[in-house]
């Protein structure tokens, strides 16, 4: 049989059940929370239940009710002790739903999906293999910490890829796989930057026309300088 433990904290006592060894060698720990002790001991009763499902014995409709309204967290630890099976939500890691969602999308061009690549690259580093279920706001929220400490992106690179980081846990919504973005609520809106700002007087346009080795390229920088136009995006997408 399982036993029943205590650990007192400053919010209160917290309870887990620790597993015999016939039932797991390693005789792991499952977290129950803040409960009292009836709680706790009734948890205990339908963890036994599933551990006797295990053997053959069958799951009673009581034990199937009360895993119907267990928390995520508790639901997570039971599926790594195999006690249940994995929800549709835990089967897939972060990992996986990013490269699925990026492999259903040949309508993107090329350089989105190249951006898109880098991002899956830091979350997949970061994430390593978490499931998409299990993550969180705060979790998101180093993964923000993560891309400024080691990555060193600039403040408006850290808002694009975090917005595509929205972007693909947004599918998973969609998908039904989670209930929340995790990254809802985090900046993404592009700010500018003035100490980049620099402007080009006539005389100094002048003196790069005057440098341009073509008329090609002459009409490039035209074009940007007092054209409007974005140097390369835009410019070179004309005809």
């Amino acid at each position: 049989m399982s036993t029943l433990g205590r650990i007192k904290s400053a919010t209160g006592v917290r309870y887990y059940v620790k597993l015999n060894p016939n039932e797991n060698a390693k005789r792991p720990k499952i977290h129950i929370g803040l409960v009292n002790l009836k709680q706790a001991n009734t948890t205990k009763l339908f963890i036994e239940s599933l551990i006797a499902a295990q053997k053959g014995l069958g799951l009673p409709k009581a034990t199937q009710e009360w895993l119907a309204g267990i928390p995520d967290g508790l639901r997570v630890r039971l599926e790594t002790l195999e006690l249940i099976e994995r929800s549709e939500k835990n089967r897939w890691t972060v990992s996986a739903w990013i490269a699925n969602y990026i492999e259903k999308r040949p309508d993107v061009k090329p350089a989105t999906k190249r951006k898109w690549k880098d991002v899956e690259t830091k979350l997949k580093a970061f994430f390593q293999k978490d499931c998409i279920g299990n993550v969180t706001i705060q979790h998101a929220k180093n993964f923000r910490i993560y891309l400024q400490s080691i990555h060193k992106l600039a403040e408006n690179s850290i808002r694009r890829q975090i917005g595509i980081a929205r972007q693909f846990f947004n599918s998973a919504v969609e998908a039904e796989l989670i209930n929340k973005n995790p990254f809802r609520g985090q900046a993404v809106s592009v700010r500018p930057n003035e100490s980049r700002f620099y402007f080009v007087s006539p005389e100094i346009a002048k003196k790069v026309l005057n440098t341009c080795p073509d008329a090609e390229w002459k009409l490039i920088f035209g074009l940007a300088r007092f054209g409007g136009l974005r140097c390369p995006s835009e410019v070179l997408r004309l005809k």
